[in-house]
């Protein structure tokens, strides 16, 4: 049995230390975290008493004794298989734990006896709890980083990354493709996409309601750029393949469907409780596909991390300490739209 601080929520929203007292059981390691990523799920919980974050990387240790092996966590903490879908082996691979896990998330005021029998599996551990000093996690689901990443850009790549990755690797995005970003589209998740889409030699046309981000755009690749504020109508070069919408926010439909390539697909990437209203014609007349996608099973984890390292993707990002100051604050921010663009919480 160990003990290690973890930072929770509270009902109040305030970040408050708790103890974790945890046993390492077999097939499990015990990390000492250098380093958390704040993601925009993360507000979704500062209000329940529950541990945060899901972005981590730290080192190796064997009853606290540092070891050199630097790794970061998959999203998933692993799978029971209990369900009939769990345990087909495609589906697993294919990501289907996420489906489980993000399902659970958004319904967190249901009631235990009220949740799908498929998403039992997830409830003996609702939140990964990687804002803390230490943690436990199955080995199955550890990476370890590649040479060449830094510890504070491997962070935001363990979702962030992973997400955008994910649905470019799975969904058909091809190197002849036009993928084009959502409304605002230069944010945490976007600026990942851009690179990602022109290491891949997409043609990328990126939007976003201001002029503000052009400059962080054009140094992430983007080959378009065009913004919304005030426009009743988009004028680009050619229309898009994959437009992946990459804030909460609701893009204003009327303006990007019709940008779209008949039979091509929108592909929805971030989070919200928000409802989605689409204009029915346009998807009817383009015959459109609207695809979900969350963060990447763990064999796609993989091949991010080595296709971030071997192209020299990195997050652009802002550091905080690891501590309830610092979380606040980084928080704060990412609700007012002030990061750029991912916050990463560093032990002190």
């Amino acid at each position: 049995m160990v003990s290690f601080n973890v930072f929770k929520g509270s009902k109040e929203g305030k970040i408050i230390k708790s103890t974790s007292n945890r046993e390492i059981r077999p097939g499990e390691v015990l990390m000492r975290i250098t380093h958390s990523g704040l993601c925009g799920t993360d507000e979704h919980f500062k209000h329940k008493d529950m541990g945060l974050g899901h972005e981590g990387v730290g080192v190796v240790q064997v009853e606290f004794k540092a070891h050199n092996t630097r790794i970061t966590t998959n999203y998933h903490e692993g799978c029971r298989r209990r369900c009939h879908n769990a345990r087909q082996r495609r589906q697993r691979q294919l990501g289907l734990p996420s489906l489980l896990l993000h399902a659970m998330q958004i319904l967190p005021h249901r009631p235990r006896n009220a949740l799908p029998a498929t998403l039992h599996v997830w409830l003996s551990r609702s939140r990964p709890e990687l804002l803390g000093l230490h943690a436990i996690w199955r080995e199955a689901f550890l990476f370890c980083i590649p040479p060449s990443m830094k510890r504070r850009d491997a962070a935001p790549l363990v979702c962030g990354s992973a997400t955008v990755f994910n649905s470019l690797a799975r969904f058909g995005a091809k190197p002849t493709g036009r993928v084009g970003l959502g409304i605002i589209g230069i944010g945490g998740l976007g600026h990942f996409a851009i690179q990602f889409t022109s290491q891949m030699g997409c043609d990328i046309a990126v939007s976003s309601q201001t002029e503000s981000k052009n400059a962080e755009a054009i140094k992430t690749s983007a080959s378009e750029l065009f913004t919304t504020k005030d426009v009743k109508e988009l004028n680009i070069r050619a229309r898009i393949d994959h437009l992946l919408v990459c804030t909460s926010q609701q893009p204003e439909w009327k303006l990007f469907l019709p940008i779209m390539a008949p039979n091509r697909t929108v592909y929805l990437l971030t989070v919200s409780a928000d409802e989605s209203k689409m204009p029915y014609y346009l998807i009817n007349a383009l015959q459109l596909k609207v695809q979900g996608s969350l963060v990447a099973p763990r064999q796609l984890q993989g091949e991010m991390l080595e296709f971030a390292a071997r192209h020299g993707i990195r997050p652009i990002v802002e550091e905080f300490p690891l501590k309830e100051e610092g979380i606040m604050e980084c928080i704060e921010r990412l609700e007012e739209g002030k990061i750029r663009y991912r916050g990463v919480l560093v032990a002190q």
